[in-house]
């Protein structure tokens, strides 16, 4: 252990300058999130995440080089110096001069916001796990394989170059998985992970330098080609591990006929039914075999709130017979809070702390808008619903990244995900009397497969059309 806090000793007065700029960044992030929403203190707030990733990223490198792996006269080559200690040491670094400040500064903001530390726990080590297998473990890897900070920023330019080529050529033309797209992320982090580890040992366990630079570039490459190779079967198999129960009926149907509503027009609409009491449903993706003027097209499809997305086939003016086939997350509610429409601040159960406001729209038309903050990570969907007088029922999705991830927090750098939502459109420019505002949250609970068909009189009528219309 002598040894051990030697190293981290030297390191300190070595680094201070470094040490106490990526310190006071993490520190500062924290209370910015506390100054006023315009002027340049909004704009230091919105650039203090990118600041405090490159002071980071520079701690780790130099800290890593400090004690170099590349080369054989260095000091703890020819010390009695094990490397476990090495690697302890630089650990141990790490731990209390950047991970304690992350805490720090988060338990900050959020008791800043009316919530308490201590119930966030697994958010708070999640977005550590994250920022580590992301941000530190790359930056160590990079000072493994380097001399100086201008041939780590080289190194990465370099890997990040190889990446992009080797991502541009597979994921061109792929739709995303929507909900399911964390199992790709979560795949390109732990393999990544892998690589990082892989580089490290390479230089501190075998001073193998060739090989530890081929590895990082060639691994972080095959890391992310892997991802989107990825079958969907493959993608779809995993999220429905992550699954709680099992649910039947969510039944598809596509709702197609004669003469299709303008509304619908451009894209291929499906309505789920039979779902249990309770449970809602969301399409994560599709996939259509279209029969038409004797030929078989199969196409991919993107998955809206209601609809698929399909490209176009050809063949516009004539009837076709569309076999479908659709991957469903089935939600239920986790949480359910009203409010009267006409209050200001409120707090809801998974939705955290939430703003209300209306004001008089276009033509004096009423708009309800919520703003809410949730400590690290947004529920998988939550809706705003305003029940007025009269009658008037209107309900809009939180605009939110749509995950279906269970990890216990996004990546973010900062401890509250915001969520905005708004109602728009009642004729009245204030809410009318009695009126009562619903905040809900939902989480998957199953995943299904399901399949559908349909018979269209005139195929360009919802297939291939322009998704913005």
């Amino acid at each position: 252990m002598k040894y051990v806090l030697h190293i981290v000793w030297k390191d300190m007065r070595a680094l201070w300058w470094e040490l106490s700029a990526a310190v006071v960044v993490a520190l500062g992030m924290a209370g910015l999130q506390f100054a006023p929403g315009t002027g340049p203190m909004q704009t230091l707030r919105e650039v203090s995440p990118v600041l405090a990733v490159l002071a980071w990223v520079l701690l780790v490198v130099q800290l890593v080089q400090s004690d170099a792996l590349v080369g054989t006269e260095h000091d703890w080559r020819t010390r009695p110096i094990r490397r476990r200690d090495l690697v302890l040491a630089k650990v141990l670094f790490v731990v209390a001069f950047l991970g304690v400040p992350m805490v720090v500064g988060d338990a900050i903001v959020l008791m800043g916001n009316g919530f308490a530390p201590l119930n966030y726990v697994p958010g708070m080590l999640g977005k550590l796990l994250w920022l580590t297998v992301v941000i530190l473990l790359p930056a160590a890897a990079l000072g493994a394989i380097t001399r100086t900070v201008p041939q780590a920023l080289l190194a990465a330019l370099g890997t990040a170059i190889v990446v992009g080529v080797s991502l541009a050529t597979v994921s061109t033309g792929r739709d995303s998985w929507g909900g399911a797209d964390w199992v790709r992320g979560s795949w390109i982090g732990v393999s990544g992970s892998a690589v990082a580890v892989g580089v490290l040992w390479l230089q501190f366990g075998r001073h193998r330098i060739v090989a530890a630079r081929a590895l990082a570039v060639g691994g972080t490459a095959l890391a992310v080609l892997t991802a989107y190779l990825m079958p969907w079967a493959v993608g779809f198999g995993v999220q429905k591990l992550a699954a709680s129960k099992t649910v039947g009926g969510a039944n598809v149907v596509a709702v197609v006929g004669a003469k299709p509503s303008a509304k619908l027009m451009p894209r291929l609409p499906v309505s789920i039914v039979d779902l249990p009491d309770g449970h809602r449903a969301q399409l994560i993706r599709g996939r259509v075999t279209i029969d038409v003027d004797g030929e078989r097209v199969v196409r991919d499809a993107m998955a809206g709130d209601e609809y698929l997305v399909v490209a176009p086939t050809g063949h516009t003016e004539s009837p076709a017979r569309i076999n479908g086939e659709v991957w469903l997350a089935i939600l239920s509610r986790q949480s359910q809070a009203e409010f009267d429409a006409k209050e200001e601040y409120v707090r809801a159960a998974g939705l955290g702390a939430c703003k209300l406001g209306s004001d008089g729209g276009p033509a004096g038309r009423f708009w309800l808008a919520s703003y809410c903050r949730t400590p690290y990570r947004a529920p998988a969907t939550g809706y705003l619903i305003l029940k007025a007088g009269g009658g008037i029922h209107r309900e809009e999705q939180f605009n939110m990244a749509r995950s279906y991830s269970p990890w216990p927090s996004q990546l973010i750098l900062t401890p509250l995900v915001e969520m905005p939502a708004n109602i728009r459109g009642l004729d009245s420019g204030t809410p009318p009397a009695g009126s009562r505002v619903t905040l809900e949250t939902w989480a998957p609970v199953a995943y299904v497969e399901r399949t559908f068909t349909a018979d269209v009189k005139r195929l360009g009528d919802f297939i291939g059309k322009d998704v913005g219309r």
